[in-house]
């Protein structure tokens, strides 16, 4: 039976050589079978303990996890965005007037 909602876990460890690992659903004694190939962002490795949001689905009579979201990692359009990039801008020129000033007095 294919879960319509999605559901929230913690992954509860990956094998990194083989691509797949094991979360542990909220509230839930249950784990999920999940690989690498069904997460977004898979060149950042699943670490032990990091958040999933997903949907269970039945893959030949086994439950596995599907459509997740990967809670603790931003995406890189949630990273750069307009204002971030203004922000690191600004930062970056006040470093280099306090970089001046300070030549300056020395």
């Amino acid at each position: 039976k294919e879960s319509i909602m999605f559901v929230d876990g913690v992954v509860k460890n990956y094998n990194a050589e083989r691509g797949f690992g094991f979360i542990s659903v909220d509230g839930q004694k249950k784990e999920i079978f999940f690989h690498i190939t069904d997460c977004p962002n898979r060149d950042v490795e699943p670490k032990q303990g990091e958040r999933f949001k997903f949907r269970i689905v039945d893959d030949q009579g086994k439950s596995k996890a599907q459509n997740i979201v990967r809670l603790d990692i931003q995406s890189e359009a949630e990273r750069h965005t307009p204002q971030s990039r203004a922000n690191a801008r600004k930062n970056i020129t006040q470093r280099k007037i306090t970089r001046n000033q300070v030549q300056v007095v020395v």
